[in-house]
């Protein structure tokens, strides 16, 4: 694969659909391609925070999983970071650490799921399954005192999706993701990929704020096939790879 400009689309219907089902819109709402709460305190004031059409439905699906994702993975990323400032304190309150003004039911909720995440947790020591790309142990903390934090089943997938379809509307002129065309996602480490890391390392990379780095590469036309790859870099941590294409048969 070579790099290639987006490609213009001059059939691109005028009405919008939703990025994410692409059913048409008679009323749009807008999806915040990297969630607002994802923003690091970090991010400069000035900083576009990328939007992109979706239905209310899918857009109130993936903002539960959203939240999902975030307590957990913002728990692990680390706080020394630029990239990755207040995330953690923000989880915490998610949690219902560090804040004092709630009403009851609120108050409960957060307790219910401090309890979850947290049952689910296992000292990392016993860390038996795959850590996610980019994600593992702070340095400069004992390894007795850190946890690893299980996932949903899917829940990242899902959001890593939903990620990549909008990273492509916003830097491919527009481009929804429709079939035969899916968004594959991979959770692969740098090491043992040293050929693919090579090929996106070389890549322009558009940054979102302090938060976000996306490179993204482009099959050129000539090669005749439709080929997009993606690594989304969030908080100097969690790496998405991803891939844009058909189904081989």
């Amino acid at each position: 694969m070579t790099v290639s400009k987006p490609v213009d689309r001059p059939d691109k219907k005028l009405r919008a659909r939703c990025v994410h089902c692409l059913a048409e819109l008679d009323s749009e709402t807008k999806d915040h391609v990297f969630p607002a709460s994802w923003y690091p305190d970090s991010t400069p004031a000035d900083v576009q925070r990328w939007t992109v059409p979706s239905c209310a439905d899918c857009n109130g699906r993936l903002g539960k999983l959203e939240k999902q994702a975030f307590v957990r993975l913002a728990l692990c990323a680390d706080p020394r970071k630029a990239a990755a400032s207040g995330m953690s304190k923000k989880a915490l309150r998610s949690l219902g650490i560090g804040v004092s003004d709630l009403d009851e039911t609120e108050k409960k909720h957060r307790e219910a799921l401090l309890r979850k995440v947290f049952a689910e947790a296992k000292p990392l020591r016993h860390q038996k399954i795959p850590l996610l790309p980019g994600v593992g142990p702070h340095a400069g903390f004992p390894a007795g005192d850190q946890m690893t934090i299980i996932f949903p089943s899917g829940v990242l997938e899902l959001v890593s999706q939903k990620i990549v379809r909008g990273c492509e509307f916003k830097l491919n002129s527009e481009a929804y993701v429709e079939p035969p065309l899916k968004v594959k996602i991979y959770f692969v480490h740098d090491q043992g990929a040293e050929d693919l890391t090579t090929f996106l390392d070389k890549l322009p990379a558009t940054k979102i704020g302090a938060g976000f780095l996306v490179a993204r590469g482009q099959a050129p036309p000539e090669e005749g096939v439709h080929m997009v790859l993606y690594r989304i870099v969030i908080w100097g941590t969690w790496k998405i790879y991803a891939a844009i294409d058909a189904d081989q048969h």
